[in-house]
């Protein structure tokens, strides 16, 4: 069976849910396109800026919305969390750079009764990547004469460095290794190397290197649609629901 989060089946019997986008960089304004053709009505979005507030209050006149997308800047993005979930609005963030501040905005979240989802990627391609690449470190497991290593490239706008997708595959990866098989990474972990180039949208590779050769498992994204599809999937999907999430939760149900 083929899934396509973006697909058109079903989507005219779909409501049309009202939702807000905080920050309207590149990413907003991607979502903000596809929005309407994914059943979405975009009442409310925060002003293009580069000067983003550590407190943030929404304005007196915001529209009523059924769910809101954060994608913004590391700095401001617990305070937009924060910001949602006092207002009782579901909120979907894609802003990563911030987590230092996620265990204190869950248990915001829960406290209230909120509702936040929270991931580093919304790409479906980049989440069977994160599995292959666990496979892959499995399978080379037996071999200690490989070294392992990340490389990510981004567009010079990304502020945070290396990316959210860059330590998820890390983390991800890390979890595989066996002390007797791959070289152990760096107390820091699996050495990630960050490139930042005009007009890519985004690159992973995961490493293997021996003297004699090297495998290279690669993720490259296009464009940005795959993310704002993902991102809108988990808005709808979120919608009704009170708890803590990650994207994962979304495709189980795909």
């Amino acid at each position: 069976m083929t899934h396509n989060l973006g697909s058109n089946a079903n989507r005219s019997e779909l409501p049309k849910l009202r939702i807000g986008l905080l920050g309207y960089g590149k990413m907003g304004k991607a979502i903000h396109k596809i929005a309407a053709e994914q059943g979405f009505e975009v009442v409310w979005h925060s002003q293009e800026s580069t000067f983003l507030p550590a407190v943030y209050k929404f304005p007196p006149d915001l529209p009523p919305m059924d769910v809101a997308i954060e994608f913004s800047a590391p700095s401001a993005a617990a305070c937009h969390i924060r910001a949602c979930i006092e207002r009782g609005i579901p909120v979907v963030v894609g802003t990563t750079g911030w987590y230092s501040e996620y265990d204190r905005m869950a248990e915001l979240c829960q406290s209230k009764g909120g509702a936040m989802l929270c991931a580093t990627n919304f790409s479906v391609g980049v989440h069977l990547f994160w599995e292959l690449a666990e496979r892959m470190a499995q399978c080379m497991g037996p071999w200690p004469n490989y070294n392992i290593g990340i490389e990510e490239i981004h567009h010079t706008e990304k502020r945070d460095a290396p990316s959210g997708t860059a330590i998820t595959l890390s983390q991800r990866v890390s979890a595989q290794l066996e002390p007797d098989g791959l070289r152990e990474p760096s107390a820091g972990g699996i050495p990630i190397v960050s490139h930042r180039v005009d007009g890519v949208v985004g690159t992973h590779k995961l490493i293997f290197r021996s003297t004699r050769d090297e495998i290279i498992l690669q993720h490259t994204a296009f464009d940005r649609n795959a993310f704002a599809e993902g991102a809108l999937s988990a808005a709808r999907w979120i919608v009704g629901r009170t708890g803590v999430f990650e994207f994962g939760d979304v495709l189980k149900g795909i």
